[in-house]
């Protein structure tokens, strides 16, 4: 089961990936790497879900 939205910006918070939050999105970024994470609550697209977890090197 895919994580949601929430549980997402709760991982990079901890892995220490740094936020700004303006409009609808969350920007996070380390070490050169942008990652956004919608603010919405349901569930993610498929792609959108590959691509973050792709970029937090989680994949």
């Amino acid at each position: 089961m895919p994580l949601s939205p929430r549980e997402i910006r709760a991982r990079l918070r901890k892995e220490g990936w740094i936020e700004r939050e303006r409009g609808s999105h969350t920007k996070f970024y380390k070490d050169g790497k942008l990652i956004l994470v919608p603010r919405h609550i349901k569930d993610l697209k498929v792609g959108t879900y590959e691509s973050i977890i792709k970029k937090a090197g989680w994949k």
